[in-house]
């Protein structure tokens, strides 16, 4: 490799604003090449003899709260005939670069002008500071990765707790069946009734798609009924079954007709009979609308009455 080619590999084309202070006046040019070894400056000023060491200060971005100098050593004059296609200037070789500022901010400056970090003779100073940076990431981000765990262990925690939950509550009804809630003690009136829970204690034939099934509805609202089975059997959860309700209308008898899915089962007997509970989700009506509801709240009106 000849000294031409270990002179400028890693160089690349590059213009940077770079100057010094020559007491009197300044010295402003610019970069034509840059690589961690070194850098070109154009420049028809060649006030440094070679063999000079110049300090150059790199135009910086404001917002970056820093600054670059980087010291050279004059290694190359070239005049308006010569090397580089008669561009006039001198060639540096790094000796130091000195940085001020965060690192995290200037390492990403730093490898955009010069190519690299790696290669770099950058002072103590900030070498130093880039190590406590260091030290104080890995420190952040094994203090985010610990509370990651604890966060982690804690999801897992609540998970078992609940699905524990879930279990003795799966279990206690196994025990005690499903309980069908004391509406009557909360109700404040008969339409309120209606719409937590009445208490029927009717018979019922509900279908499940074709076929007939003989049970108890024991207690009726606008979201849920609860209807003990006298069939043998218990419907799934999931499964979907219509519920029709008489409602004797002067001497005539009108018909209002629940869809439902079922929603959980008992096999513990409530009144001779396993229980289940469904939600409501659609109300099919004979004659006017509002006809179940009137039918439910004058029930409601006389079963408070009567508890009363």
């Amino acid at each position: 490799m000849s000294t031409s080619d270990r002179r400028n590999r890693g160089r690349v084309p590059k213009m940077l604003r770079v100057s010094t202070d020559l007491g009197d006046r300044q010295f402003n040019a610019h970069t034509y090449n840059i690589s961690v070894g070194g850098a070109f400056i154009q420049t028809g000023q060649l006030i440094f003899p070679k063999g000079s060491v110049v300090p150059l200060e790199f135009k910086v971005p404001a917002e970056c709260e820093g600054s670059i100098i980087a010291v050279g050593e004059v290694v190359r004059l070239v005049r308006k005939t010569g090397y580089h296609g008669n561009i006039p200037g001198f060639a540096l070789r790094w000796v130091k670069i000195h940085i001020k500022g965060h690192p995290e901010v200037m390492d990403p400056l730093i490898v955009r002008y010069f190519g690299a970090l790696e290669g770099l003779p950058l002072e103590d100073a900030y070498k130093m500071s880039r190590n406590a940076a260091q030290v104080v990431a890995d420190a952040g981000k094994a203090e985010e990765e610990e509370e990651d765990q604890t966060a982690k262990w804690q999801r897992i925690r609540n998970q078992a707790l609940k699905k524990r939950q879930a279990e003795q509550a799966t279990e206690e009804k196994a025990v005690h069946g499903i309980q069908i809630p004391d509406t009557i003690s909360k109700a404040t009136d008969a339409l309120h009734l209606v719409q937590i829970g009445l208490p029927l204690n009717v018979p019922v034939t509900y279908r499940i798609q074709s076929v007939s099934h003989v049970g108890e509805l024991k207690m009726i609202s606008s979201k849920e009924v609860y209807i003990a089975s006298k069939s043998g059997s218990l419907p799934k959860p999931g499964t979907r079954l219509r519920v029709p309700i008489r409602i004797p209308m002067g001497g005539s008898e009108l018909r209002a007709t629940l869809l439902c899915t079922v929603e959980e089962t008992s096999p513990v007997k409530s009144g001779g009979a396993p229980l289940f509970r469904a939600s409501v989700f659609n109300l099919e009506e004979e004659g006017s609308p509002g006809v179940l509801e009137a039918y439910l709240t004058h029930e409601a009106r006389m079963l408070l009455k009567k508890d009363a």
